[in-house]
């Protein structure tokens, strides 16, 4: 029995973190519930704890956005970074560079304008007390 030199690969089993971590791969900010609605209604209460493993497996940096107290968003800071792709890479998948956005290395890069130093505040005049009298 010959094999075939264009042999189809093996489909890969993606684990439970990583349809989350494809939505963060845009770079953008992606709302909580949107990531609950990928994982079900079984596993919404577990979605910290997948976030904290992909940040673990691909050391990823993922920004918590919130409102007060409560979680509003997840935002992948580099997902250009090495050990990013390296990630995918090492699990079978490739991932197109056009999906993800550039990465922040220097100051400069964020486009950032200085703000107006603030006049300072007239200080009221302060009494100083020198007898007190019960």
């Amino acid at each position: 029995m010959v094999k075939s030199k264009n042999a189809v690969a093996k489909p890969i089993k993606l684990r439970v973190c990583e349809p989350i971590f494809q939505l963060l791969m845009t770079g953008d900010a992606v709302k909580k519930e949107v990531l609950e609605n990928k994982l079900g209604n079984d596993m919404k209460y577990k979605l910290s704890n997948h976030i904290l493993k992909i940040r673990r497996l691909s050391k990823a940096v993922i920004r918590v956005v919130k409102s007060g107290t409560k979680v509003v968003s997840y935002q992948l800071v580099n997902p250009t970074d090495e050990s990013v792709l390296n990630y995918w890479k090492n699990r079978g998948i490739t991932i197109s560079s056009t999906k993800t956005k550039k990465t922040v290395s220097k100051m400069k890069d964020f486009d950032a304008v200085p703000m107006p130093v603030p006049a300072p505040a007239e200080m009221p005049e302060v009494l100083e007390v020198t007898e007190i009298t019960a």
